[in-house]
């Protein structure tokens, strides 16, 4: 929002277009996150409350925020004949009800089949529900 707002008032971008500027700089990047907080909790820090275990969650809560929020104000630019609402619509449908119903069966059918899983069918099952969750959303 502050990107967008700042976007705005300087005058080089209407309010759209920053926001789709600023999901696209808020998304943080796993790849620099991940191994400071891995380095963390090798080491103990705030291990006691799971600090950096918190902090992965709330980076994967991030980019998720980010991706859907920038393909929703990009719907809006680029829409169709679809009402402006349409796309938040479908936007905010695309998290919670696909999303959120889709995780929790796949939630629920890992954890009646994992107790019984060796390891190498864990292995593949996690694959099988990583690819069949990304193809749901396709």
């Amino acid at each position: 929002a502050a990107i967008a707002a700042v976007a705005t008032l300087s005058g080089y971008l209407e309010l759209r277009w920053g926001l789709l500027l600023g999901f696209v700089v808020a998304d943080v990047s796993p790849a620099v996150t991940v191994p400071l907080l891995m380095d963390l909790i090798s080491a103990g820090y705030g291990r006691e409350k799971a600090i950096p275990s918190v902090l992965l969650a709330g980076g994967s809560l991030n980019s998720v925020v980010a991706i859907v929020g920038y393909g929703t104000v990009f719907s809006l630019l680029f829409a169709s004949s679809l009402p402006s609402w349409a796309p938040l619509a479908l936007g905010l449908a695309e998290i919670f009800l696909f999303g959120l119903a889709l995780g929790c069966a796949c939630g629920r059918g890992m954890a009646a089949l994992w107790p019984h899983a060796s390891t190498a069918e864990r292995v593949a099952l996690l694959l099988c529900a990583a690819a069949v969750l990304i193809s749901a959303g396709k």
